[in-house]
């Protein structure tokens, strides 16, 4: 008989290693539940239970897994750049066309002078997640490894594509 059978003080759990983390916890299984039943909720509205079309759809739950994924990357991360460089993008876009509406004159006819610069931002979304997909390769190979920073950076990549698309979609006058 070892030593710890003899003796009921001993402890019994195996020591751990001072460089491995926990993988499971209960707050982690319960968070990512939460963030699939969001997602599946927001992907669910189809069109024979809503007038919501697919596109909007993308929208949606690139707003959700954005938010969701980033609040808790923000807590967990809160200084790295793989963080703070999809944050600056959304940053970047209301405050972009909050200028575009303030300076711009009022269209009284069909203008699209901003078409191409739109479509190249929505086309711009193609070398963004090649960057995004490089700074997710550079933690893996330091070994932090994030599954909520990756979700992240794949929400604000949709975020960006369908954003600029549709912004675009309205500059040329398909929603007339």
């Amino acid at each position: 008989m070892n030593d710890s059978q003899n003796n009921p003080l001993a402890d019994s759990t195996p020591p751990k290693s001072p460089g491995r983390k926990s993988q499971f916890s209960i707050g982690k299984m319960l968070l990512w539940t939460a963030v699939v039943a969001g997602g599946l909720t927001v992907v669910k509205v189809s069109k024979t239970n809503s007038i919501i079309d697919p596109f909007p759809q993308t929208i949606s739950l690139s707003f959700y897994l954005v938010v969701a994924c980033g609040i808790l990357s923000l807590l967990r991360a809160s200084k790295s750049f793989d963080v703070w460089f999809p944050t600056g993008m959304h940053v970047f876009i209301p405050v972009f066309l909050g200028l575009v509406v303030l300076v711009r004159e009022p269209k009284t006819t069909f203008d699209d002078s901003l078409a191409t610069f739109y479509s190249q931002l929505a086309i711009g979304g193609i070398p963004y997640e090649i960057f995004l997909l490089v700074l997710n390769v550079r933690r893996i190979n330091r070994g932090d490894f994030s599954i909520s920073i990756l979700v992240y950076h794949l929400g604000s990549w949709l975020g960006w594509i369908a954003t600029w698309t549709l912004v675009y979609l309205g500059e040329v006058g398909a929603y007339l």
